[in-house]
Order: structure tokens, then sequence, then C-alpha cells
């Protein structure tokens, strides 16, 4: 790789970085307020689960039991003063229908239709006009859980003023929507570019693997905050996106790495790939089926999907270190690394994620790391596709030039017999017409002998140039060794060969004009490939050849 690709490649990588340090400047120099003008309801409120009563507590901290399908829970506090114009209560709630009270009126309802049929019950945000005199008033939320294993906590509500409640949720979560945005669009040039590639017969599937798991999991940062539902309206799109983006994330980077190592000869490696990559597909589609019957909804397969992207990432990580360690793949270094910064991230946002349902309440606020472990990861997979493609490339520029070399008189500079073996081969098994003309150069011998091999190869170089300029680009020349020269003209066409044969006259009148030691002179034979019956090339060269010793020999006697 040479000093200027590496410099590229390094300023695409860097400017990654760059852009998740803007990020952060963004989130906390010129961010939007956020939900600091909202009325978070954190304090003092009286919960009730089943039989079980909490009293004065502080919702954030608060941590219970796994709720299970038909449990409910109440929670109660009174509402504090607010000056907003129109009061909307925001409520973040999953796997539970509820009802809304204000001082006992009822005010307002979610999911009880799902929750009386079975259906599955979307969740997200939901927003409640509140009355305008409710300051002071009993405000009373009763969850009916339609899951297992659904709640170990509660989501913190919020008052806000109905003018501004989105724009404050849209500043609260600024980082993630930027984050999310970038890497959907930055996914879309990957794969456009990826399929571009292999429209113009190159490599270009890296990318758009990269492509897919960098929208896969700008999907998942967009949707893991309420954005997306809030822009659209669309809850069963909001959940659909980020569940399956857990549970096909992998999918991707299986892909990636079984290309990346199509060339890896460890059987045992190959095939615990595939079977992660079966396994993953399968769990998929068990997923969709049982949803579809309604035994069991979607959301609640997380956690084998947790578990599988777990193996994946370290068979990802386990599989580099001994090809890295057995010296048989230098790049695994690189894929390596970002599989670990990813690995820290996503387990990182795992681990704290069950610690927050589970067992500390005050942990479920604290993920989030995937999303930029997605943009490090794919920063790398970008990096070690360039550097593949430079390789390939470079790999390409070698091949062509020892095969020029193999095919090229390094005399003349002409093609040499084995380029034309292969190009005569190729065009009779392609079935297309062409004009073989066969010369056999004069003097050669004499010029050797006279006045030196120096002179010899003049005579040899000016008579190459001779027949390069006077049959057409489309036509090739070859110096088929010693004084033996052949040009093949693609088609049949006597009158075109007739005008050639006379440029090449003229130029060797030319030529010899020049005052050269020499003469330039060769006499040759044409041949048609529709001469040969069947389409024979052996028959087309013997025809030629025939021809051009017949004027060698008139020409011979004329001479003498």
């Amino acid at each position: 790789m040479s000093k200027n690709d590496k410099v590229r490649i390094g300023s695409y990588f860097v400017s990654l970085i760059v852009f998740a340090i803007t990020l952060f400047v963004f989130r906390y120099f010129f961010s939007l307020p956020g939900l600091e003008n909202a009325i978070v309801l954190n304090d003092k409120w009286d919960v009730k689960i089943n039989d079980k009563v909490y009293e004065d507590v502080i919702l954030d901290k608060l941590s219970f039991d796994a709720t299970d399908k038909g449990d409910v829970i109440d929670i109660i506090c009174t509402i504090p003063e607010f000056d907003y114009i129109e009061p909307i209560l925001v409520l973040d709630v999953y796997h539970s229908a509820y009802s809304v009270y204000v001082d006992d009126e009822f005010i307002f309802s979610y999911g009880m239709s799902e929750l009386e049929s079975g259906k599955m019950i979307l969740g997200g945000y939901n927003y409640i006009n509140l009355p305008a005199d409710s300051s002071g008033k009993e405000l009373r939320v009763k969850f009916l859980f339609s899951e297992n294993d659904a709640w170990t906590n509660i989501n913190t509500p919020f008052i806000d003023d109905a003018a501004d409640v989105h724009l404050d949720i849209l500043g609260e979560y600024m980082p993630q929507v930027l984050c999310g945005t970038f890497l959907i669009l930055f996914s879309l040039g990957l794969t456009l570019l990826g399929i571009l590639m292999i429209g113009r017969n190159a490599d270009g599937m890296p990318l758009v693997y990269t492509g897919i798991f960098a929208f896969i999991i700008g999907g998942w940062t967009i949707t893991n905050v309420p954005i997306l539902g809030m822009l659209s309206g669309n809850r069963m799109l909001t959940m659909l996106v980020e569940y399956f983006s857990v549970y096909v994330g992998m999918i991707p980077v299986f892909l990636f790495l079984k290309h990346m190592r199509r060339d890896a000869k460890n059987k045992f490696l190959n095939v615990t790939l595939e079977i992660l990559l079966c396994a993953n597909i399968l769990l998929i589609v068990v997923t969709i089926v049982l949803h579809l019957l309604n035994i069991v909804h979607f959301v609640a397969m997380l956690i084998p999907f947790h578990i599988l992207d777990l193996i994946g990432i370290i068979y990802y990580i386990g599989s580099g270190l001994y090809y890295r360690l057995s010296g048989r793949r230098r790049s695994e270094s690189r894929m390596l690394l970002g599989a670990g910064l990813l690995a820290l991230c996503v387990g990182y946002d795992i681990v704290v994620f069950n610690l927050g349902k589970y067992y500390l309440s005050w942990f479920s606020g604290m993920v989030g790391l995937s999303s930029w472990g997605g943009i490090i990861f794919t920063g790398f997979m970008i990096y070690e596709i360039c550097v593949e493609l430079i390789r390939q490339v470079e790999d390409k520029t070698e091949r062509d030039i020892l095969l020029k070399i193999a095919f090229t008189d390094q005399l003349t500079l002409l093609n040499n017999r084995a380029k034309f073996n292969e190009d005569i081969l190729e065009i009779e098994q392609g079935g297309k017409e062409y004009t073989l003309i066969s010369f056999d150069l004069n003097f050669l011998k004499k010029s050797n002998d006279s006045m030196g091999h120096e002179t010899g190869d003049q005579l040899l170089i000016v008579f190459a140039e001779t027949i390069s300029q006077s049959f057409g680009t489309k036509s090739i020349a070859y110096r088929m060794g010693g004084d033996e020269f052949a040009v093949i003209v693609p088609g049949c066409d006597r009158e075109e060969i007739e005008r050639m044969l006379k440029i090449y006259e003229t130029t060797i009148e030319l030529k010899n004009n020049c005052g050269y030691q020499f003469v330039v002179s060769a006499a040759y034979g044409v041949s048609y490939s529709d001469e040969a019956h069947p389409y024979d090339r052996h028959t087309v060269m013997k025809i030629a050849d025939d021809r051009m010793y017949a004027m060698k020999k008139n020409m011979k006697a004329e001479r003498e």
C-alpha cells in the first residue's frame, strides 16, 4: 500500500472519530434544553404491586421482582403546581395496558382491547391531556401486564406543555438522534457504492454487508429513543425496528466475516461460523412463527438473541486471535480491535440493561453505548475493506505486469508468440471472423553478419513500428520469433485489408527513405478465417504461411 493510500484511509477513519467527538460537543454546548423545562414526577409516590405496598418512594430508585402476565401495579402521587396552558402527562410504558385517573376520575386508558384478546401491546410514549386545573390533585396510574418477566422498575413520568413536549424530548435525545441519522445516511451511501462495485464486476459485497450493519445499528439507535414513534405515530414500526435490529444485527457481521475469511483453511472455525449464521436465521424464523401464532410475542425473545449476540462477538474475537497469533492473517489485528470495542459497548449495554431490569433500577437509564460502538466498528470494517481492496488492486497490478512481461517481446515491445497463441485460440472459440497476415522480414541475417547485431536489432524495431502503424488500432501485431511477425485484424473485409496493405507499403517506402543502413523489406501472406472449412485456426495459419512463402520466393527470384 502506498503512503498516499494510507493517508486517505487514515483520514477517512479519523473523520468518523471526529464526527463522534462533534456529537459530544454539540450535546453539551449547543443542545436543546431537553426535559429541564418539564416537571419530572420522580418523588413521593405510593406504589402497590399486587398486594405489596411501598410508600413515599422515589421511582428511579425503586426495584422489585419481575412482573408477570396478569400482575397489577398502582402508582399514586400528588400533581405538583404548574403553569402550563395545555399540560401533557407523558408515560413511557411497555408490555402493559394501563388506565389514568385524576382524583379518581378516569381520563385515559391504553391497551385494554389487546390485553383482553391476548395480543401484544405496543409500547412507547403516550401523551395524555391533563385537566388544566389538575395541580394539587391525586394522579393514579393502574398497570395491567400482558407479558411475563416484564418490569422490575417503573419509567419516571413527566408533565410538560403540549407546545414544547416534542421539542423537549428531541433535545433530551439529541446525541442518539444525530448518531442514528448519521449511521443510516452513511449506510445508504456504503450500500449503494457496494452495489455499483458489484455491477462493475468488483468485490463490493463487504461494503454492502457493512452498509447493512450500519443501517441496523442506526435504526436501533433511532428507535431506542422515542423519536421515530413520535414522528411517525406508528408504534408497531418502532418496535419492529428496535427489536429486530437486535435480532438480525449479527447476520451482516457473520456474512462480512465469512466473505473476508473466504480463503481461510481452518475447517472448525469455518463450520462454527456457518452454525452461528444458521442459528441466528433459525431463531429469527422461530420468533416470527411464534409471534404470528400468538404463542410468544417477539419482545419476549430478547434474552436468547442477547446470548446469541454475545456468543457471536466471542467467536469473532476468539477466531481473530487464533488467526492473528498463528500469523495467517495479519489484518485480524484491526478487525480484533474494532470487534473488541464493539463487544465492550454492546456487552456494557446488555449487562446494564439486565442489571437495571432485574436488580438495580438506577442502572436502567445508563444504556446507549452500542450505537457508538457501532460507529467505531463500522469504521474498522471500512478500513479493513479499503485495505483489502488496495491489496487486490496491487495484486492485480502485479499480475498484469508479470503477464505483460510474459506476453511481450522485450526488443520490439510487440506481443510475442505465447500471446498470439492465446489470442487466436480465444478468437476461434468465440466464433469471430478475423484476418491473419504473416510476415517474414528480409535481410535480417545479412544485417547481423555485415553490420552487427545492433543494426539487426534496429531493423527489427523499425519493422515492428511499421506494422504497428499500418494496420489500425483495432489490429494486434506480434513478433513470432526471429524474423517472423504476424498481425491479426478483426473481420474479413477484403477491401479494408487491401487499403491497409497499401498503407503498409507506403510506410515501408518512407522508412527506406530515412537513411537507415539497412533495407526494410518483408514478404507477407494474407488469409481470412472464412477460407477455413471447418472454422480452424491451424488452416488459417497454414494458408497465410503458404502465401507468405510464395511471395518470398517471388521476391528472391526478382532480386536474382
